[in-house]
């Protein structure tokens, strides 16, 4: 069986005899050209395979960030010259999904490209500096001379930075945590606490345990090394065995003070040890007891 046609039938020319299955198969091949360009325009793009490899985006992926899934979304936009009405009603929510796609279809209204990438950038842009803040929560310790004060402050700092920060209850959690252990056990029990009750405490407690350590550190100090006291003026009094003493105590014996009196014989400038005047003679016992009165009397 053969299909006779005669299109665009010209006087003088002949007929043109197309076999039945070729002219199917030619007629499949025009709708599918057309249906290839109807999707491109109206439909989703469910039977192409783009030449940009795009990876969907859920909003909360740690393998690729916002700017990423922005940037290889922009390369497949290029390369098909699709407007941005249609790239973003029907190519930009098949590579959504999770909370992106919830985002898109309940808060995004727009037809143009720039004002679907500082949305979404807006949006989803915060998500790796919030995962780096969590991080750096997670990670941050005590040190061993830190101020309680500082690490505290260091703390809610890095937490009021977060796009939802965490609950009171869970940051006490983490600055215990990260507390050394003599001061976390002190105030393990302030679990009830608000952070700026448990902040008061710990400066308080960390004072004492300062203050506890200094003085143990001075009693150990004057323990080890007790006070030396100077005692040449005592030697040089007493005779010590240092040879200038004996010639101090020459001159100091034979200098004397004016008002100094000899108990030998009464002259000032001498002791009675260097006097040189005869001893006196020793009275006989009892010769002053007529001066004092008896006490039977």
């Amino acid at each position: 069986m053969s299909v006779t046609g005669t299109p665009g039938a010209v006087a003088g020319q002949p007929s043109v005899v197309i076999p039945a299955d070729e002219f199917r198969s030619l007629l499949r091949t025009m709708e599918q050209i057309c249906a290839n360009q109807a999707r491109a325009t109206d439909r989703l793009p469910r039977h192409l395979t783009p030449e940009v490899s795009v990876q969907p985006y859920s909003g909360v992926d740690k393998q690729q960030t916002v700017f990423e899934f922005l940037g290889s979304l922009k390369d497949l936009k290029n390369s098909k010259e699709i407007p941005d009405a249609v790239f973003l009603e029907k190519w930009v929510p098949v590579y959504l999904k999770g909370v992106a796609r919830s985002w898109f279809d309940h808060h995004f209204v727009g037809v143009v490209w720039d004002d679907f990438e500082a949305a979404i950038k807006s949006r989803f842009g915060s998500s790796l500096v919030d995962e780096q803040l969590r991080d750096k929560i997670d990670a941050r310790k005590m040190h061993f001379n830190e101020d309680v004060e500082d690490y505290i402050d260091d703390l809610c700092t890095l937490n009021s930075k977060l796009s939802e920060p965490i609950s009171d209850k869970e940051l006490i959690r983490k600055i215990l945590s990260g507390m050394t252990a003599s001061l976390r056990a002190m105030v393990r029990h302030t679990w009830d606490f608000e952070i700026a009750e448990l902040k008061v405490l710990a400066i308080r407690i960390q004072g004492d345990m300062r203050s506890a350590v200094l003085e143990k550190q001075l009693f150990e100090k004057s323990k080890n090394h007790p006070p030396q006291f100077n005692h040449s003026n005592n030697t040089s009094a007493q005779g010590g065995s240092n040879p200038a003493g004996n010639s101090n105590k020459v001159s100091s014996s034979t200098n004397r003070k004016a008002s100094d009196l000899c108990f030998r014989c009464g002259n000032p400038g001498h002791r009675a040890s260097v006097c040189e005047a005869p001893k006196p003679a020793p009275r006989p016992w009892g010769a002053d007891q007529q001066n004092y009165p008896n006490s039977e009397n």
